[in-house]
């Protein structure tokens, strides 16, 4: 099923050079699994990467989407010109780059919580993160729909599994 643009993603400029943003998820997601301290905090991120990736692979396989992409990318840089031979138009709902985003962001908080310094960190987590949720939009990877979809898988496997009280972090 091709997913229709909605008046959101007909305002979103398609901006190219976002996939460095975009792409720098895979340096975001190992900084809080990186600085959990107890195997228990390891158990609940992993429950919680485990549900988002189960549940984003079981659309892809019994309801496949595709997102539509540019027709001129003549003007795009060699990263994003890479980006569309490795990462095809399929797999559009939800996005699992939105939910890795958030999710990370928000373990990200749950390991800086405390402190001055943890405040900043948290806030630059945060940005960091909303960002590349921002980029899926920007690439034209995905449209809104699936961006929120995605959002919320991130932001609901976080509280499921790994919500402050529910582990020991800070």
């Amino acid at each position: 099923t091709a997913m229709q643009p909605m008046w959101i993603d007909r305002i979103v400029p398609f901006v190219p050079n976002s996939v460095y943003l975009y792409g720098s998820l895979y340096c975001l997601m190992p900084i809080a699994p990186w600085l959990m301290r107890t195997k228990d905090e390891i158990h609940h991120y992993s429950k919680g990467l485990i549900l988002m990736s189960v549940v984003g692979y079981c659309f892809f396989v019994f309801f496949p989407t595709l997102s539509p992409r540019p027709l001129d990318i003549n003007d795009a840089n060699m990263l994003y010109r890479s980006m569309l031979l490795v990462d095809n138009e399929l797999n559009a709902f939800p996005s699992l780059h939105a939910a890795y985003a958030l999710f990370h962001g928000a373990c990200c908080h749950a390991v800086f919580c405390s402190g001055a310094r943890g405040k900043i960190l948290r806030w630059v987590f945060w940005i960091w993160a909303l960002g590349i949720t921002a980029t899926t939009l920007l690439t034209k990877q995905h449209v809104f729909v699936d961006v929120l979809a995605g959002s919320i898988l991130g932001l609901g496997s976080f509280a499921v599994f790994c919500r402050p009280g529910k582990l020991s972090w800070g």
